[in-house]
């Protein structure tokens, strides 16, 4: 687990992550000499993302879990508005907020000897979630999602996807009479190898808010985990690349929304070109 969190991929286009870190860094020192004002959040928004917080899962390395928060919600809805919205201001993300522990778990029918046969599944913390429950309807207000997502999206499944091709089959062999070519990419994987650096560079030109841009890119930075295997509990290691399994990965995934995102437009744009060939 440590060692996916190295970044190693020696058939990366260097020369697109370089480019990408040259304008992370130029927007970051942008950013950080202006002050544009984020309107505060509220203990409305507090109390809304409290009540979509899932309950039933596992209690946090601290021993908080989400049946806590929402027992106490009219309690600790003012006191996290107050703490979140110093947070934005300051953009000061405490660091036990990046950190997470994490389980491997045996994917199906692989061999249990083989470490390359684990998955990791993170818990992060209860309060994390929470503010990053709040957060995510401010992140999302400006993307504009192709038409050709299915997954994570609201009244959308991929048994949608499923059915439109079979249909293309269908009229590919009963109507059309053309060859259909199709190709299907295993992506499931790409979440542990996420690159924050190019991340933050496609959040950019969805055209978030400067500060929220901001507490993304900290809440990035230093990132930890440990691994608990068998009740004992490892020491902490460093995150430099994929996701660490919360709430913002169905919005920050590369591969279901921000980064394929300009891939599916280009299809879109181009299938009259392509249904010509």
């Amino acid at each position: 687990m440590e060692d996916l969190s190295v970044p190693k991929d020696n058939n990366y286009d260097n020369t697109f992550l370089e480019l990408s870190t040259v304008r992370t860094n130029a927007i970051d020192l942008i950013y950080d000499n202006i002050n544009i004002d984020l309107e505060p959040l509220s203990e409305t928004e507090i109390i809304e993302a409290i009540g979509k917080l899932n309950t039933g899962k596992a209690t946090d390395e601290f021993g908080i879990s989400t049946e806590h928060l929402k027992t106490a919600r009219s309690i600790l809805s003012p006191i996290f508005t107050s703490i979140f919205n110093q947070i934005i201001a300051t953009k000061q993300i405490p660091l036990f907020f990046k950190t997470g522990i994490t389980n491997p778990v045996l994917k199906k029918l692989k061999d249990p000897t083989l470490v390359e046969s684990y998955r990791g599944i993170t818990v992060t913390p209860t309060i994390t979630k929470l503010f990053e429950y709040v957060l995510l309807p401010r992140l999302t207000k400006n993307f504009i999602q192709a038409d050709m997502q299915f997954g994570f999206t609201e009244g959308l499944s991929m048994l949608i996807a499923a059915f439109l091709v079979t249909e293309c089959k269908s009229e590919s062999k009963h109507v059309t009479i053309k060859p259909l070519y199709m190709i299907a990419v295993d992506s499931q994987t790409a979440f542990d190898v996420v690159s924050h650096i190019i991340l933050l560079d496609k959040l950019y030109e969805c055209g978030i808010h400067p500060k929220l841009w901001s507490i993304v890119k900290y809440l990035y930075t230093d990132m930890s985990s440990k691994i608990k295997w068998k009740g004992e509990i490892s020491d902490k290691f460093p995150i430099q690349q994929g996701e660490c399994d919360n709430i913002w990965s169905p919005f920050l995934s590369p591969i279901l929304k921000v980064y394929i995102n300009n891939v599916l437009n280009a299809v879109s744009s181009n299938k009259n070109k392509w249904n010509q060939t």
